[in-house]
């Protein structure tokens, strides 16, 4: 019989910390799902609206205002409208947020396709110009070669040989200030257009971003009025509460109100300390929203800038590395069969 008793007392404490464990885990997953959510919302700078993470911050540390609730069901009823309008309020704030994201989102891609298909254009024509370019290139390293097959089979003089070849370096000379102009021309066309895009984009983004702090700030607007309601409706009940409780010494004052009922003064800058707290952290969230939503932006227009900066500034190294490649192999080519032509003439396009 002991050990029966034993056994359910034992299987009793295990159940009992088991569940506890279950309720631990739920809390700390909650917390954890939380957390994600956050950073998946913080790109719509409305992390943790989707909750009631603002409306417990206000009481986190407002210890005189939780304490007001002990004056009864009227002070509770207060709090609970007031709860469930400001949370109503968060979430509509969330929404907002998400859907503005949405509307920033499609504005990018749209602007990242525009982007990118004015970039391959541009790529293909420069394919082109240097294909035909290579092509030329050919011709002329083929005849060069033909000429000093001509010179080894004596049928042309060395003065001949000469003069054939000043020819093809001027030629080509032309050939490489043709493609450098090509080049070149595509590339400020593209430069041109991409900052035409890149000004465009930036002002519909900054609408949009304008859009959503404007319409942001019209809600908190609506939750500084609710706390204005809050906190006219539970002070007037406070100072009526405690009139009530000086006047009636049968009225049982809750433990942790005494001290705040005991003076008048007190009890006014309780009321006046948690209603500033309260519009802090509210006016602080708001900023938060506001803040990283133009910090974003400006992020945004300085990225663009740059980038379009580095990207111009590889382009151009580019075909100035393109066409000192085709410089260096035609004066190799010049070296090899004809080491007295002054290939000076072809112009450094650095």
């Amino acid at each position: 019989m002991e050990r029966e008793l034993g056994e359910e007392t034992f299987s009793s404490k295990l159940r009992t910390l088991l569940e506890q464990e279950d309720k631990e885990r739920e809390v700390r997953e909650a917390e954890e799902q939380e957390i994600a959510d956050a950073e998946l919302h913080a790109s719509s700078f409305v992390e943790y609206l989707n909750t009631r993470h603002l409306f417990d911050a206000l009481f986190a540390n407002d210890y005189d205002g939780k304490d007001l609730l002990n004056m009864g069901e009227d002070a509770k009823e207060f709090y609970d409208e007031y709860e469930e309008q400001f949370i109503e309020l968060c979430k509509q704030i969330f929404l907002n947020g998400q859907e503005q994201y949405h509307l920033r989102k499609e504005e990018e891609d749209q602007f990242l396709h525009c982007v990118d298909e004015a970039k391959q254009y541009n790529q293909q024509e420069s394919i082109k110009h240097m294909e035909d370019f290579l092509g030329k290139k050919a011709v002329v390293f083929y005849d060069i070669r033909g000429i000093q097959n001509m010179l080894n089979n004596n049928e042309i003089t060395y003065e001949e040989f000469i003069d054939k070849c000043d020819v093809y370096v001027l030629q080509y000379d032309a050939m490489l200030h043709e493609i450098w102009k090509a080049l070149m021309k595509l590339e400020l066309e593209l430069y041109e257009q991409l900052e035409d895009v890149n000004q465009t984009f930036e002002h519909g983004m900054t609408e949009l971003v304008n859009n959503f702090i404007e319409s942001s700030q019209a809600l908190f607007s609506q939750i500084r009025d609710l706390e204005v309601n809050y906190a006219e409706n539970i002070g007037d009940f406070a100072l009526k509460y405690q009139t009530n409780a000086n006047l009636n010494e049968e009225i049982e004052v809750h433990e942790d109100l005494k001290e705040l009922m005991a003076d008048k003064d007190f009890l006014h800058n309780a009321l006046a300390t948690s209603h500033d707290m309260h519009m802090q952290i509210i006016d602080a969230r708001e900023d938060e929203l506001i803040n990283k939503a133009r910090n974003w932006l400006n992020e945004l227009v300085e990225n663009l800038v740059k980038d379009e900066v580095k990207r111009n500034r590889g382009k151009i190294l580019e075909i100035n590395h393109f066409l000192d490649i085709q410089r260096e192999e035609f004066e190799a080519l010049n070296s090899e069969y004809t080491p007295d032509v002054d290939t000076e003439g072809v112009p450094s396009l650095d």
